[in-house]
């Protein structure tokens, strides 16, 4: 059984908000609330001891999760890759790019990511083709929570958003045959090959 931070919906269960959809005043709360999660995080050690714990909880899960448990012996280059891929989030990765930037070979890279997935640190969903053969490498990355996001990166409500949906659909079950879509002029963030559509619980995570 994984277990993640909390939800949104536990965090406000944590901080003694509770949801009335109709209420202006409620929504205003709840919609106050979200920023603060957004920027926050769901790890409980931060909820009640503040962000400024974030970064030892993102470093004991590099360095006792992966490091540790794996045996690298490229520590600091491991690091630097880790920063790099959840500054990522919410974004499309190549493999290739990353390899050739950080100068690692694509083996490296795509192990030292599945050592980050393994960690349930970083959450990666392919890109959805019909073709036979899946686009190879590439993938959109999302991160277990926000406060780790914004201790590497720089805050987008919108990208946040997103990640966060994304990780609410995880918790459900929901991301395995889940994709995202890219085509010339459009972009579809999560899509249910079985369903053939969005998925509809996007949009229901509280």
């Amino acid at each position: 059984m994984i277990l993640f931070p909390f939800s949104f919906k536990e965090y406000l269960t944590y901080k003694g908000v509770s949801l009335d959809l109709y209420s202006t005043r409620s929504i205003s709360l709840i919609k106050s609330k979200l920023e603060e999660y957004l920027r926050e995080g769901g790890f409980p050690e931060a909820v009640s001891l503040g962000k400024r714990i974030i970064p030892s909880i993102y470093n004991d899960v590099l360095i006792k999760d992966v490091v540790g448990r794996y045996k690298l012996r490229d520590v600091i280059k491991f690091k630097e890759f880790a920063n790099s891929i959840v500054k990522y989030y919410s974004s499309e990765i190549s493999i290739r790019k990353i390899s050739y930037s950080l100068g690692f070979s694509t083996a490296t890279v795509e192990e030292w990511l599945s050592y980050l997935q393994e960690s349930y640190l970083v959450y990666p969903i392919k890109r959805y083709s019909r073709s036979p053969k899946q686009i190879n490498g590439q993938r959109k990355i999302y991160v277990v929570d926000p406060g780790i996001v914004n201790y590497l990166a720089q805050f987008s409500y919108g990208v946040l958003m997103e990640n966060v949906v994304a990780i609410h659909l995880l918790r459900k079950n929901q991301l395995e045959g889940v994709y995202y879509l890219r085509g010339e002029d459009y972009e579809v963030d999560f899509f249910d090959e079985k369903e053939g559509g969005v998925n509809s619980s996007i949009f229901c995570f509280v």
